[in-house]
């Protein structure tokens, strides 16, 4: 159990750092999205 409980650990860290990166990515790619919204209907004006 104790090494189980070591190996589990470690991964839930890592899954929480991947969230935060996961999250930081989904802002940046809000934030670059309505840009790209934005600009198509000009060149199809």
């Amino acid at each position: 159990d104790t090494a189980n409980s070591a190996r589990n650990q470690p991964q839930k860290k890592k899954n929480i750092g991947f969230s935060r990166q996961n999250a930081h990515r989904n802002r940046s790619i809000g934030n670059q999205s309505p840009p790209q919204q934005r600009s198509p209907p000009p060149r199809s004006l």
